[in-house]
């Protein structure tokens, strides 16, 4: 489903090389792996500010820094087994993506009877440091708290799996700025159809996806929604181009997002 097209200003954020932001497009901690899964999927009726509005986070790259969790724990999990590590920037092009994307990586460069076993060792390494070390944005809570106070809604929907987006939104304690939290499940083949079962579940009329790579500006397009680039995150030069705005820190998404819905227009929703 495309959206319709209206041309708005370029907004700009002084990021880095001058970057356009982009042209307005219409087109508990404690509680049990099974009370967080409930948690997860409880739709809390609250709407305050622009009711029907939702906004849609991707979570890495966009909120936490799974760089500080995801970097060392391939790295020394390579180690450990003897296969010299990917540098950095071979691992942040990985995030983002479903944990598939990175293990058919492995396959490809690693001993064949070696991948399952590293694959979980980067697992149980990415958990154990999630707890750790693993921090938001800097700025993230209080964007958080802002658009909370704004819109409808507010709703996660990222590619990485179960256990590990319930660590971070517990360890980082942003579990009660979310109306839904959308995982990815093993029967889902792309996030524009995660994005559409976020809309369809809170009843959105119009909707703002903020994430930093291409999948979530095409899950945004794809459903007649406006899109917000994460420029600081981890996506590769050009991802965002398409983009309704895209802000160079976590600290300019909500007027970045309030412009969007400026875009999208009072009476346009979803086609």
């Amino acid at each position: 489903m495309r959206g319709w097209r209206q041309e708005r200003p370029c907004l700009r954020d002084g990021g880095r090389n001058g970057r356009r932001l982009g042209t307005a497009v219409q087109h508990h901690a404690g509680h049990s792996a099974v009370d967080r899964c409930r948690a997860s999927d409880q739709l809390r009726s609250r709407r305050i500010g622009l009711p029907n509005s939702l906004v849609i986070f991707d979570l890495d790259g966009t909120l936490f820094r799974t760089d500080s969790v995801t970097v060392p724990a391939v790295q020394e999990s390579f180690k450990d087994f003897g296969l010299s590590p990917p540098v950095p920037d071979v691992i942040l092009g990985f995030i983002g993506q479903p944990i598939s994307a990175l293990a058919r990586w492995a396959r490809e460069t690693c001993p064949a009877e070696s991948v399952d076993r590293l694959m979980a060792e980067i697992d149980r390494r990415e958990l154990e440091l999630v707890q750790t070390a693993g921090r938001l944005f800097e700025g993230a809570v209080e964007a958080l708290a802002a658009l909370r106070n704004d819109y409808g809604s507010l709703a996660i929907c990222t590619n990485g799996q179960s256990r590990y987006v319930h660590d971070v939104l517990d360890a980082t304690q942003i579990r009660q700025h979310f109306d839904l939290v959308r995982y990815r499940r093993e029967d889902d083949i792309s996030k524009t159809g995660m994005v559409r079962d976020v809309v369809r579940r809170l009843n959105a009329q119009r909707a703002v996806v903020v994430g930093d790579r291409a999948d979530d500006v095409r899950a945004a397009k794809d459903n007649g929604l406006g899109s917000v680039g994460a420029g600081y995150g981890f996506g590769s030069p050009g991802e965002l181009d398409d983009a309704d705005a895209v802000a160079e820190s976590i600290g300019h998404v909500p007027d970045l997002v309030r412009s969007v819905f400026e875009g999208l227009g009072q009476g346009s929703g979803r086609k």
